[in-house]
């Protein structure tokens, strides 16, 4: 079995744990396929598969004799509007994105999050592949946020974000990159990119440097932007910008 340029369905040549190819088909968590390897239910071109064995999803995966079902994903840019969930159910019964979404299509997952009184692009899918490029640190996509603070913010403060040495919770936090959109006597208007994704970032730096923000919108993550999708609604990413995110992080 050979390896292939991760770009879009090009992408299933590659080899990957057997688990994590049961679970990102759809039929269980990694866990249970875990479980199920374990317990001798699970062949690979006719033999029997062992934990830590390797494929493609192109080969025979049989599931107590029967073929494992590929899956067409799904893949969903949003703009959330602020006073919704950026998960997929609430105990306490607030509206979440998938209240946003067609019956068809709610089973998806948001790719990480964005505050409740937050607004702008989340991007939601059923391909934990995929979720796992847009979350997880070793492939880090940069995101640009909209943000208005209440102050005029001084230029030394703000060169505070690019400075690298602004911690939160004892983590010392990447450069976040900026520029002054506009600059009054009584709001700042900035742009900011961040390359990492901390709980309530942007509002906890600049609260830290004294600063209230007021508004903030999330415009871009990775290859993927807003544009002109209106607040409630959806568009389903396109082939290449799937697999831009998809594509390996060259060192």
């Amino acid at each position: 079995m050979t390896t292939s340029s991760t770009t879009g369905h090009n992408r299933l040549l590659q080899t990957d744990r057997i688990q994590k190819i049961i679970a990102n088909s759809g039929y269980c968590s990694r866990r249970k396929a875990e479980k199920l390897i374990t317990l001798g239910r699970v062949f690979v071109n006719g033999k029997k598969a062992s934990l830590g064995d390797k494929a493609s999803p192109r080969d025979q995966i049989t599931v107590d004799g029967k073929p494992l079902a590929e899956e067409e994903h799904i893949y969903i840019a949003l703009n959330k509007p602020i006073g919704y969930l950026s998960t997929t159910h609430d105990p306490g019964k607030r509206k979440t994105v998938l209240d946003l979404l067609p019956e068809e299509l709610k089973s998806v997952k948001p790719a990480g999050r964005l505050d409740y009184n937050s607004e702008g692009l989340i991007i939601l899918s059923t391909d934990g592949d995929f979720i796992n490029h847009l979350t997880h640190p070793k492939y880090p996509q940069k995101k640009i946020y909209q943000v208005t603070i209440k102050e005029q913010a001084s230029d030394q403060d703000l060169a505070k974000l690019t400075s690298g040495e602004i911690e939160l919770e004892g983590y010392k936090l990447n450069p976040m990159p900026y520029k002054i959109i506009e600059r009054t006597n009584k709001f700042t208007k900035l742009a900011i990119t961040l390359s990492e994704g901390r709980k309530r970032q942007i509002r906890e730096v600049l609260k830290l440097l004294g600063y209230h923000v007021v508004y903030l919108r999330r415009v871009q993550i990775g290859s993927v932007n807003l544009d002109t999708i209106k607040k409630g609604e959806f568009r389903h990413l396109t082939k290449q910008e799937i697999g831009k995110i998809l594509k390996p992080k060259l060192n």
